[in-house]
Parts: structure tokens; C-alpha cells; sequence
């Protein structure tokens, strides 16, 4: 009798363990970060509690999401720009499938780590009415520091996009690789920093010298006490901003130079040779340039 007991006891607790290791596993399998595969999308997720919460970015936009595990997978809402739509993941292994409103996209799993570490995303998730763009240029910001949330919304007027503008460099040799390109850039801390950040831009160069730029960004900064788990601040933004760019020199270098609605500036070093390679490296900076994708009028 005692016997049947232990093994009775064995087989429960096998079982128990096969069961939180395949939870534990399946858990890891859609932690991380995700890319499809011409690395035009990205796609964060991480467990809170019960469900998962994620951020996806493209040229698009930011979408927020929130999930539940359902048959193996994921189904939940993403919160976009206009509206809230239903979407489903399926899982395999090293890979996303995600499927909403007809659209469907494999993402790779590139790795375990995210840039969503103590950022409460719950507060862009709407139960019902989807979320009001914003008029204009924006930028929108959410943080968390010793557990104080802060949520900030900047507009600005945005540019006529159809307007030509006037004394734009159209001469120079570097024109015909600007004029009509889409830009992407990507900016990450070292991996050996206890603060990390990250960010991905999009940058839309109309040949009439206009450019519309959509961003979005998360950033967690660890304690200087302590664990490099204790956070003190962790955030996210997004926007999206308008103005006119030209091809000026600095230092005899040429850059391409933004000048935004509202009075900002910003540059971007390119070279003929890059904008021919399509990509190129700057430190912690990652550059990607598509050629004649961008129309404006």
C-alpha cells in the first residue's frame, strides 16, 4: 500500500513538472524579439500576470497588443492608430505566424531579450473605442519612474506634403538615392550597458524636397544600488513628424538635413557608396535605405 502511494506520488509529481516545464518552455518560445523576414517589422512581446503584452512597429505605425494563450497560440486585440482589430499567433518552432484582418506575417524569434522591461502598456489598450489620432505632427510618451507614470502628448502643426520646395539641391549626386527612398534606422545601447534603449525610424524622402518621419521608441535605465534588475525608470514613445529636407555639406561631408514643422533640425550622414549598398553601420546605429519607394503627391 505504501508502495502504491510513492508511486502514485512519483507520477503526480512528473507529471506536474512535465507540464510547468512545458509552460515555462512555451513561455520562452514568445518571449523576446521578432522580425519578419526582410526586417521591415518588428514585433516585441513579454508575459504579465496571465497574458502578454507587445508592441509591434513598422512604417505604418506603432500597434500595441494584448493577449491570451488560447489552443497552443495567442489570440487577443492590437490596437492600432484608427482602430482595434482581433488577431491570432500560432507558434512553431523559432517563428510567429500572426494572422488579423486578413493580413497574414511569419516573424523569426531573433531573440529572448525586449525593449518593454517595465513599461506599462496597458494604458494605450481601449476596450471599446479605438484610439484618436492625434491631428498634425505628434509625439507621444509614456514613462514609468519609482512607479509614477507619466503620459505626454505634443502636437504640431505638419507640412503640405504636395508643395514643392523651393532650393532644393536637385543637383547634387546624391539626389536620385534620396528623392523617393524610405530610410529606416535603428538605434541600440550596448549590450553591456545596465541601461538599455531602442528605437526604429522610418523616413520618407518626397522627391519635392518633404519628408514625413514616424518613429517609436522604449528605453529602461537599472538602478545604480543594487541589482541590474531593480529598474528606476522605464518608458516607450512614438510619433510621427513632417518638414522639408536638402542635401547640404558639413565638414565636406555630404548629410541630408532635416528641418521640421517646428523648428527642429536633424541630419543623416549617407554616402553614394552606402545609398548603393542599400545599408550601413554607424556604432550602435543601423541604416537601411530602399530606393524609389516614396511618392507624396
Amino acid at each position: 500500500m505504501i508502495i502504491c502511494k510513492r508511486v502514485v506520488l512519483v507520477i503526480a509529481f512528473a507529471f506536474y513538472t512535465s507540464v510547468g516545464n512545458a509552460l515555462i518552455i512555451q513561455q520562452q518560445a514568445v518571449t523576446g524579439t521578432f522580425t519578419n523576414a526582410n526586417r521591415t517589422i518588428t514585433l516585441q512581446l513579454k508575459p504579465v500576470e496571465n497574458e502578454y503584452h507587445g508592441m509591434m512597429t513598422s512604417a505604418a505605425g506603432t500597434f500595441v497588443m494584448q493577449a491570451q494563450e488560447e489552443n497552443g497560440g495567442l489570440t487577443g486585440k492590437i490596437y492600432g492608430a484608427q482602430a482595434v482589430s482581433d488577431f491570432k499567433i500560432q507558434m512553431s518552432p523559432g517563428q510567429l505566424t500572426f494572422t488579423a484582418s486578413g493580413y497574414q506575417e511569419i516573424f523569426y524569434h531573433i531573440s529572448y531579450q525586449h525593449s518593454l522591461h517595465e513599461v506599462d502598456l496597458s494604458a494605450y489598450f481601449r476596450s471599446s473605442q479605438p484610439v484618436t489620432t492625434p491631428q498634425g505632427d505628434f509625439d507621444h510618451s509614456y514613462s514609468h519612474t519609482h512607479n509614477q507614470a507619466t503620459e505626454k502628448i505634443t502636437r504640431s502643426p505638419s507640412v503640405d506634403l504636395t508643395h514643392t520646395v523651393e532650393g532644393l539641391n536637385k543637383d547634387h549626386f546624391l539626389y536620385p538615392y534620396i528623392a523617393g527612398s524610405q530610410l529606416a534606422h535603428f538605434r541600440g545601447t550596448s549590450i553591456f550597458n545596465s541601461s538599455r534603449a531602442s528605437s526604429l525610424t522610418y523616413v520618407n524622402f518626397c522627391p519635392n524636397g518633404t519628408f514625413t518621419r514616424t518613429y517609436d521608441g522604449s528605453f529602461t535605465i537599472a538602478s545604480t544600488h543594487g541589482s541590474n534588475n531593480d529598474i528606476n525608470a522605464a518608458g516607450a514613445s512614438y510619433g510621427r513628424n513632417s518638414g522639408t529636407w536638402n542635401i547640404l555639406e558639413d565638414n565636406g561631408q555630404p548629410v541630408v538635413k532635416l528641418f521640421f514643422s517646428d523648428g527642429r533640425t536633424d541630419f543623416y550622414r549617407v554616402s553614394k557608396e552606402w545609398a548603393e549598398a542599400g545599408s550601413w553601420r554607424i556604432g550602435n546605429d543601423k541604416y537601411a535605405i530602399q530606393r524609389g519607394k516614396v511618392t507624396c503627391n
